[in-house]
C-alpha cells in the first residue's frame, strides 16, 4: 500500500448521489436504534449495488472494531454488526483492515480516531488512523485526511511522526504510522497544572518534567527550550518541503520517554502550490493558538509565519502552566488574538528567564513582519540560550510598543491625539486668562469676604426651599394621588440636589452637621421612590390581568375573571359622573396612577387571594417580559441575577439612552395617559415595557450563561405581547 492508493479511494463512489442517500437512510435507522435491513436496501438499490455492500462493510466493520475493543459496547456498533459478526466481537477476533489488525483505541481528533495497532506482516506494533465512513463521505473532510497523509508521508525528519503505508480497506480510508510511546503536550500540561505525573512509569514526560519544575526550574526552562528547538527545527524542514502545518497546539505535539518531541496530525497542512483547500475567509485550526493572519480569514495563503505563533503560544503555556489567552468564547478569543498583548511570563513567574520574555515577544508578535522571519530562527535563539549565548532578538523598546498599541487601536490613537491638542490650546488659553485673574486678584481681594458670606446665605436659602418641597412631596402629595407625577419629580429634584451637595462638601469639616443632614433625606428619598416604583409595578401587573390574551395564557377559570372583573373596576375612583366613560364601553375610572396607595394594596391582597401561586408567578413573567429593560430595575429581578456593579451601570446607561426613557415618559406623560388635551389612552409605549429587541441584546450579551439562565427562568415561556390590548378603558 501506498499514497497512490488515493486514486483508488477517490473512485469509489462516494461522490454519487444515490450511493448517498441509500448510506444516509442505513445510517437514520443505526442512529435510531434498529437494525437495518441490508438486503432490503440493496433490492432497493441494485444499481449501486456493490458500492452500497461495500460501504455498509467498511461502515460496520468500524464499529465493530470500536466495539470490541469497548466490552460494554455502544448500541450502535451492536446494531450495525454485519452477518456472521457478533454484536460486541467478544467471540469473534476483529478482521484486519487491510495488514493491520486494530488492538485498541488510542485517541481521536478532527480528522479521525487512532488505533494501536499489529502490522502482521512485520509483526511490529503501529498506530492507525481511521476515517470514518461517514466523514468520507464529505469531500472536503475526506480531502484533508488525504492532505494529512500526504504531507506526513513526504516529509521524513527526526521530530515529525513517520507514516509507513496509506490504503483503504472496505471503503475506509487508513494510514498507518510510528506508535509514540509518550504523551501529547496537552496532556502533560494538563498533568502538571494538577502536580501528578499522569498515567504510566516514572520514566513519563509528565513525571520528568514534574520533577524539574518542582526542584531545579533552571533546568526545567531548558528542558521547555530543548523541546522548542527540536519542534522549530522539525517546522523548518516542513516549510522547506513547501508544507505549513497551520495546526500547531500542545495535542498535535507529542513527546515520548526519552524526551524526543514528535509532530503529528498535518491535517490542515497547506502547500505553497496548492491552496484550494482554503480560500479567502476560511478559519481552519483551533482557535486559542491560531494566528492573527490566521483567525481573520484574509490571507489567502499562509507561510511559515503562522506556525512560529502558534508554537510560541504553545511554549508559552508549557513554560507558565498558564494559556496566553484567557478567553472562553469564540468572540473573547478573536478580539484578544486581534487586539490584547498576553501577560509577559515574568509577570507570571520571575524565576523566568528575560531571554525567553524576549523569546515569545517575538515569536507571539500581532503583525507577521515583527515575528521570527523563519522557524530557524526561532530555532537559533533557542540554540544560543541553551548554548548560553546572547540571543539575537531584542525586546520590544517603549517607543516599539506604543507604535504597535496605535497600529491596533488607530481610531483610539486618532482620538486621543485630538484631545492632546484640544487640551494643550485649552492650557494655553487658561494661561492667559489666568494671568488676567492675578492681575484683578489685589482689587478683588477686599470684596471676596463680602461674596462668601453671600454664597452661604444662598446656599442655605436653596438647602431651606429643597427641604421644603421634599418634605411637601413625602407628606403631602402622597395624599393627593393626582399629583403622583409631580411627586416623584420633586423627589428626583431634591435627590439631584442632596447628592451634588454631598459630592461637592465631602471633606469639608465645618459642614459636618449639613452632611448628616444631607444624607438622611438622601435615604428618605430612595425609600420615597422605591416604594412609587414598587406600587407602579403592581398596578401594571393588574393592569396586565384585564387583557384577555394574558387570561387565556394564565388559565384563568370563568370564575377567577368574574372576579378580577368585579374587584379591578371598584378599587379605582370613578370618572366624572355626568361626562361619558374614557372609551365609551363602560363605567368611567381614571388612570391607574389615580388610586391611592391604600387602593393599591388593598386590590393587590383581593388579587393574589384569587390567583394560585403558580398564575402569581406567570403573571409576574409575563409583566417582564411586556416591561423589557424596565424589568432589570426591580429589585427582585438584580438579587436573583447577581448583577455586578459595572452590569448595573450598564443596563442604567441603555435606559437613559434609550429615546422612549424615562426622561421622555415623564414629559408627555400626561398626554400618553389620557390626560387634558391627550388622546385618551395609551399614545406611546408604557412606563413598563419599552419593546426594543435591540436595546434587550445589548443588555443580554453582558450577562454570563448562568445570568442567562435565571433571566430565561424569571421571564418563563414566551408570551406573544403583540396580542396585548393597552387601550383606555383601564388607563
Amino acid at each position: 500500500m501506498n499514497s497512490g492508493r488515493f486514486k483508488e479511494m477517490s473512485e469509489e463512489g462516494i461522490d454519487d448521489p444515490r450511493l448517498l442517500a441509500a448510506v444516509k437512510e442505513y445510517m437514520a435507522d443505526v442512529e435510531a436504534g434498529r437494525r437495518p435491513d441490508i438486503a432490503e436496501l440493496l433490492a432497493k438499490n441494485r444499481d449501486i449495488g456493490d458500492e452500497l455492500r461495500a460501504c455498509i462493510q467498511g461502515l460496520a466493520f468500524v464499529h465493530s472494531a470500536a466495539a470490541q475493543m469497548n466490552p460494554s459496547g455502544s448500541s450502535a456498533a451492536k446494531t450495525m454488526a454485519p452477518p456472521g459478526m457478533g454484536p460486541t466481537g467478544a467471540s469473534i477476533p476483529p478482521q484486519p483492515l487491510g495488514d493491520f489488525k486494530l488492538i485498541r483505541e488510542i485517541g481521536r481528533g478532527g480528522m479521525g480516531i487512532v488505533y494501536e495497532a499489529l502490522q502482521l506482516s512485520l509483526g511490529r506494533s503501529v498506530a492507525v488512523k481511521v476515517l470514518p465512513l461517514a466523514a468520507a463521505l464529505d469531500p472536503n473532510h475526506l480531502q484533508r485526511f488525504k492532505n494529512e497523509a500526504q504531507a506526513a508521508a513526504q516529509l521524513h525528519h527526526t521530530n515529525i511522526v513517520p507514516v509507513y503505508a496509506v490504503g483503504c480497506e472496505r471503503s475506509v480510508h487508513f494510514y498507518a504510522m510510528q506508535l509514540i510511546d509518550g504523551q501529547s503536550l496537552d496532556d502533560v500540561i494538563e498533568n502538571l497544572r494538577a502536580g501528578k505525573p499522569g498515567e504510566g512509569a516514572d520514566s513519563s514526560p509528565s513525571q520528568t518534567l514534574s520533577v524539574l519544575r518542582q526542584g531545579r526550574r533552571t533546568e526545567y526552562f531548558r528542558a521547555v527550550a530543548k523541546l522548542g528547538l527540536q519542534a522549530a527545527e522539525a517546522l523548518h524542514y516542513a516549510h522547506q518541503a513547501g508544507v505549513v502545518h497551520r495546526d500547531i497546539k500542545p495535542a498535535n505535539l507529542m513527546v515520548d520517554r526519552r524526551g524526543n518531541l514528535w509532530i503529528t496530525d498535518f491535517g490542515l497542512a497547506q502547500f505553497y502550490n496548492e491552496t484550494n483547500l482554503t480560500r479567502t475567509g476560511d478559519m481552519l485550526g483551533t482557535l486559542r493558538y491560531m494566528s492573527p493572519e490566521q483567525a481573520s480569514g484574509r490571507a489567502a495563503v499562509l507561510d511559515q509565519r503562522t506556525d512560529v505563533y502558534s508554537l510560541g503560544m504553545t511554549l508559552y503555556e508549557l513554560l507558565t502552566l498558564e494559556r496566553a489567552l484567557t478567553g472562553e468564547t469564540r468572540q473573547q478569543l478573536l478580539f484578544q488574538i486581534g487586539m490584547a498583548e498576553p501577560r509577559s511570563v515574568r509577570s507570571i513567574d520571575k524565576t523566568i528567564p528575560p531571554e525567553w520574555q524576549t523569546i515569545l515577544a517575538k515569536a507571539t508578535a500581532k503583525e507577521p513582519g515583527e515575528r521570527y522571519a523563519s522557524a530557524l530562527a526561532l530555532a537559533e535563539d533557542l540554540r544560543r540560550y541553551l548554548d548560553d549565548q546572547p540571543i539575537l532578538a531584542r525586546p520590544p523598546s517603549a517607543l516599539n510598543r506604543l507604535a504597535k498599541w496605535t497600529r491596533r487601536h488607530r481610531s483610539l490613537a486618532m482620538s486621543m491625539i485630538v484631545t492632546l491638542i484640544l487640551l494643550a490650546i485649552g492650557f494655553g488659553i487658561s494661561t492667559v486668562l489666568v494671568a488676567r485673574e492675578q492681575a484683578k486678584t489685589q482689587a478683588a481681594y477686599e470684596a471676596e469676604e463680602q461674596q462668601r458670606i453671600r454664597a452661604e446665605r444662598n446656599l442655605s436659602q436653596a438647602r431651606d426651599a429643597v427641604n421644603f418641597f421634599t418634605e411637601v412631596a413625602a407628606d403631602e402629595l402622597p395624599h393627593n394621588p393626582q399629583f403622583s407625577d409631580a411627586r416623584k419629580h420633586l423627589l428626583e429634584v431634591g435627590l439631584a440636589y442632596y447628592q451634588t451637595f454631598i459630592d461637592q462638601s465631602e471633606g469639608d469639616s465645618s459642614l459636618a452637621t449639613e452632611m448628616t443632614a444631607a444624607k438622611a433625606h438622601v435615604f428618605s428619598i430612595l425609600t420615597e421612590l422605591s416604594a412609587d416604583d414598587d406600587r407602579m409595578r403592581k398596578l401594571f401587573d393588574h393592569h396586565l390581568l384585564e387583557d384577555e390574551s394574558v387570561q387565556r395564557d394564565l388559565g384563568l377559570s370563568d370564575d377567577q375573571t368574574e372576579r378580577l372583573d368585579a374587584i379591578l373596576p371598584r378599587m379605582r375612583p370613578p370618572g366624572p359622573p355626568d361626562g361619558p366613560p374614557p372609551d365609551g364601553r363602560g363605567p368611567g375610572f381614571g388612570p391607574m396612577e389615580m388610586q391611592s396607595p391604600e387602593q393599591a394594596e388593598q386590590v393587590d391582597k383581593q388579587v393574589n387571594s384569587i390567583l394560585t401561586a403558580p398564575q402569581q408567578e406567570r403573571l409576574h413573567q409575563i409583566s417582564r417580559q411586556v416591561r423589557g429593560v424596565e424589568a432589570f430595575s426591580d429589585p427582585d429581578v438584580q438579587e436573583a441575577l447577581k448583577l455586578t456593579d459595572a452590569q448595573k451601570d450598564f443596563i442604567r446607561k441603555v435606559r437613559t439612552d434609550h429615546p422612549d426613557g424615562r426622561n421622555e415618559f415623564r414629559d408627555g406623560e400626561r398626554e400618553r395617559m389620557g390626560g387634558p388635551g391627550g388622546p385618551g389612552g395609551f399614545g406611546g409605549p408604557p412606563p413598563f415595557g419599552r419593546d426594543d429587541d435591540t436595546e434587550m441584546r445589548k443588555i443580554l450579551q453582558q450577562f454570563s450563561p448562568q445570568q442567562l439562565a435565571t433571566w430565561a427562568a424569571l421571564t418563563g415561556k414566551p408570551f406573544a405581547r403583540d396580542t396585548l390590548q393597552f387601550g383606555a378603558r383601564r388607563f
